[in-house]
């Protein structure tokens, strides 16, 4: 396999492409799609869940992005792709400001 040193660093560009509010009393607030290049090579990735949720340390609500998920045979919702911190921090600060445009959340 290709090996990389810890010490190298790669620019994450990411392209929010579209954010749909979604309207009721549940804690998805939006879906959103995104475009996130990495070393070059781009993906889009479909499904992204703009989400209400309290804070753990403070009780608070908070708002916070989930990537997309699916129903296992067991009935459980599993993560459909698991991103590393260093491709789903900018891809959330990326779409939580488009939220916060869009009027969906604001910032605090």
């Amino acid at each position: 396999g290709l090996s990389r040193s810890m010490s190298e660093t790669t620019t994450v560009h990411v392209r929010v492409l579209a954010v749909t509010p979604v309207t009721g009393k549940s804690k998805l607030l939006a879906l959103a799609s995104a475009d996130i290049a990495v070393a070059g090579v781009a993906f889009v990735l479909h499904g992204i869940q703009v989400v209400r949720r309290k804070d753990l340390a403070t009780g608070a609500e908070a708002t916070g992005v989930d990537v997309p998920r699916y129903r296992a045979p067991d009935g459980t919702w599993r993560q459909a792709v698991e991103l590393p911190p260093e491709l789903h921090k900018p891809l959330a600060h990326a779409i939580l400001d488009e939220c916060c445009d869009l009027g969906i959340t604001r910032r605090v």
